[in-house]
């Protein structure tokens, strides 16, 4: 899993309280390659 995107999304990135913080395509992107990892090792 390729870490880049996550490092650019900066600290509290899926903190929908602060919308300073909030960053909805990096939080769409985790969940996204986060569900891929369970998927391809948890069979």
């Amino acid at each position: 899993m390729n870490s880049t995107a996550m490092t650019a999304a900066g600290h509290g990135f899926q903190d929908f309280v602060s919308e300073d913080r909030y960053r909805p395509e990096a939080t769409d992107d985790s969940w996204t390659k986060l569900f891929a990892y369970f998927d391809a090792r948890l069979q």
